[in-house]
């Protein structure tokens, strides 16, 4: 098996998220557009936690190493849950906060999409169903981020790669496999919700 067979190739969907058009529709106010996108969210979360259970339930089954794993972060991608009472604490300019989010959703995507290819190489698809469907949510809500960032006539100066990925080898044990795949679904989840409280905290306080 060929690293291309291992690795995901071609365009880096997440420079992209509307897809290719330049359009630049009109948005509602910054406090509609902070409410449209918690529900986006909510909704990316609670899809993300169903594959995160279902995932766990099927393939690591020993509690005690989902423990473990739910402690620990692959290179590049260290997703970690902000407790309101913290982001109640933190208040930043709202282009900013697209800013980061726009390269934390990124970020997610890259991992997200090796393990949709580890599926469909590997094991012949079994989740590949539930991974689009975070996949799909996924891009829904960096689209309307990214629309967001152009509205407020802010520049991503910077994209996220396939680089932030450490792991260039072809990962052949299948444990291992699984553990890596469960740490990124668990940090998809960890993203999401942490973005989630942070925008309910600027709701609040606007």
């Amino acid at each position: 098996m060929s690293n291309i067979d291992c690795f995901p190739a071609g365009n880096e969907r997440w420079r992209h998220p509307c897809g290719s058009s330049t359009l630049r529709p009109p948005l509602p106010p910054q406090s509609e557009i902070i409410s449209d996108l918690i529900v986006r969210l909510r909704e990316a979360d609670d899809i993300a936690t169903n594959l995160r259970i279902k995932y766990a339930n099927e393939r690591i089954v020993v509690q005690a190493i989902r423990r473990r794993l739910d402690q620990l972060h692959l290179d590049g991608f260290k997703a970690e849950y902000v407790p309101e009472k913290n982001a109640s604490l933190v208040f930043k300019n709202v282009t900013v906060t697209y800013l980061e989010s726009y390269a934390q959703l990124s970020t997610a995507a890259v991992f997200l999409e090796q393990i949709k290819n580890n599926e469909n190489v590997h094991d012949h698809g079994a989740f590949s169903a539930d991974i689009i469907d975070i996949e799909n949510k996924l891009y829904d809500v960096l689209c309307h981020v990214q629309m967001a960032i152009v509205q407020s006539d802010a520049v991503i100066e910077k994209y996220q790669s396939r680089d932030i990925m450490s792991n260039q080898s072809p990962i052949t044990d299948r444990r291992y496999r699984y553990s890596c795949d469960y740490i990124i679904i668990k940090d998809i989840v960890l993203t999401f919700k942490s973005l989630l409280v942070s925008y309910e905290a600027m709701k609040a306080n606007m």
